[in-house]
């Protein structure tokens, strides 16, 4: 017999992404402010940079049987059949992984977006209009998915992508609730509250008590405040709630040691 513990387990890790590859949806269609309908075509990128000083070379090492940026990667196809999918990345061994798995690497990353001082909204940008100037379309909503939240799954950025498109936000990005203790490592910063529109506002504004933490899992952008943008976060930014045991952010070898249990349980016995 299952133990509450081993239940809760299957329900919030091993069940979503069992059912990942089963995600339907219909073409996306992004409601503007006004009301009106534009189809856009949607841009997924997921950035792998080759330097970590934390967790060196973490996007390829080996986590429960496949690459860490494979479970991004996997995510995203069953998710994105309809979209467009590119690995921004400045490793030729990242390239080949994503290559090998059907995804499109156009381009290494230029030097300039592979530093310590670069940021993710930069690498979104020039892939964005890289995208858009060699494919002559244009991409609305452009997401963001981190290869080091390997736990993510295809619905929540199905569910995501639903909640952005029912709600026409200039950015969402993904939270979990945060928990006192175990988020003690985090700066203030990563924390927020949500109001009755699960709209992300300050902490100190907050009506609520209730504090939600960043997990880094899922960001969705309208184009036109990416390309502008110095900060995910803005005035009107939803928020997507994921549960904890989806939300490890893989920074260090105790992050990746954790992501790598979980997915060891996750495994069929056999």
């Amino acid at each position: 017999m299952k133990t509450s513990q081993e239940r809760d387990f299957a329900r919030n890790v091993l069940k979503p992404m069992l059912c990942a590859v089963t995600v339907s949806r219909q073409p996306f269609a992004w409601m503007s402010p006004s009301g009106t309908m534009a189809a856009m075509g949607i841009l997924v990128v997921i950035p792998a940079r080759a330097g970590s000083k934390r967790l060196p070379g973490k996007n390829l090492l080996d986590l429960a049987g496949k690459p860490m940026i494979a479970y991004t990667i996997d995510a995203a196809l069953a998710f994105a059949a309809h979209a467009k999918i590119v690995v921004s990345t400045d490793s030729a061994e990242v390239a080949a992984v994503a290559r090998s798995a059907g995804i499109a690497v156009p381009r290494l990353r230029p030097a300039e977006l592979a530093t310590d001082t670069a940021t993710s909204l930069d690498v979104v940008r020039h892939e964005l209009r890289e995208c858009e100037r060699e494919d002559r379309i244009t991409y609305d909503p452009v997401v963001l998915l981190q290869p080091t939240s390997p736990l993510r799954s295809a619905k929540d950025i199905d569910d995501a992508t639903g909640a952005f498109n029912d709600n026409g936000p200039p950015s969402l990005v993904s939270v979990c609730l945060a928990d006192p203790k175990e988020d003690a490592r985090y700066p203030d910063s990563w924390f927020v509250a949500l109001d009755d529109k699960n709209r992300i506002v300050p902490r100190d504004n907050a009506q609520t008590s209730t504090l939600y933490r960043y997990n880094g899992a899922i960001y969705i952008y309208r184009r036109d405040y990416l390309l502008a943008a110095t900060s995910s976060v803005t005035d009107g930014t939803l928020a997507y709630v994921m549960p904890r045991e989806r939300s490890i952010d893989i920074d260090t070898k105790e992050d990746f040691e954790a992501a790598k249990a979980m997915l060891e349980r996750a495994k069929p016995r056999k």
